[in-house]
């Protein structure tokens, strides 16, 4: 849930994102980096499997 509470620029609340193992490690860390740069109230919860994995847990 994001939740825009001073200004429509100002980004908040969790990101759950579920990626494969090698995307997590060889993809996401440079585009999670500007993002929490650009974005650092935003709080990030990642799931990295091969398998499935329920994101509303």
């Amino acid at each position: 849930m994001l939740n825009y509470i001073s200004s429509p620029d100002e980004v908040e609340g969790i990101v759950r994102v579920s990626v494969s193992e090698s995307v997590g490690i060889e993809i996401l860390p440079t585009m999670l980096a500007s993002l929490r740069i650009h974005h650092p109230k935003l709080r990030l919860e990642l799931v990295l499997t091969n398998g499935g994995a329920n994101l509303l847990e």
